[in-house]
């Protein structure tokens, strides 16, 4: 299913692996797994199991563990029960939220390291970290060296002094 839109129709019931595609919309029942970009519960609409998804609406029930990357989206009709974890949190007057809930960590890349020849400066670049976070800019996403041996941190710009806070927008941009 590669950029398609599923619809579950009311009275039809699933149980299985969903995976991929664009859209997945449910109006009857379904148990299981789904990976996808955007999941819509109905009104009527039932999900049991595992979800992983960027976005997701919910005017059903979703019962169950779930991931949703970017913004979860309760109406006033919607019931969630489990263990959710977020990017965004919407949740409209009426909506039913019961869960062990989280707010979606950043994610960090890399190949976390960094050899530096004595008496040489290196210049940390994405590959060597990178955060990305739902919540947050790289500008707001700060880092806090402690327990350097031998050596310190500098700005590109001013490598004389020792900093020891940087942020990815600062990595991203070749200044540490």
């Amino acid at each position: 299913m590669r950029n398609a839109e599923m619809v579950i129709a009311a009275g039809d019931t699933f149980v299985g692996q969903i995976r991929g595609g664009n859209v997945v919309e449910i109006n009857g029942q379904v148990e299981g797994t789904i990976v996808t970009r955007k999941l819509v519960i109905g009104p009527k609409g039932e999900f049991k199991g595992s979800l992983k998804v960027d976005d997701a609406v919910i005017h059903g029930v979703l019962r169950g563990e779930a991931t949703v990357q970017k913004l979860l989206s309760i109406s006033q009709t919607g019931d969630v029960v489990g263990r959710i974890r977020y990017g965004h949190i919407a949740i409209e007057h009426g909506g039913h939220f019961t869960a062990d809930a989280r707010n979606v960590p950043p994610e960090l890349a890399g190949d976390f390291e960094l050899v530096v020849a004595r008496g040489e400066m290196v210049q940390i670049t994405p590959s060597d970290l990178n955060a990305t976070d739902a919540d947050d800019a790289a500008t707001a996403l700060t880092y806090t060296a402690s327990g350097m041996l031998n050596g310190y941190l500098a700005r590109g710009d001013d490598s004389g002094a020792a900093i020891q806070k940087f942020t990815q927008a600062d990595i991203s941009a070749g200044a540490i």
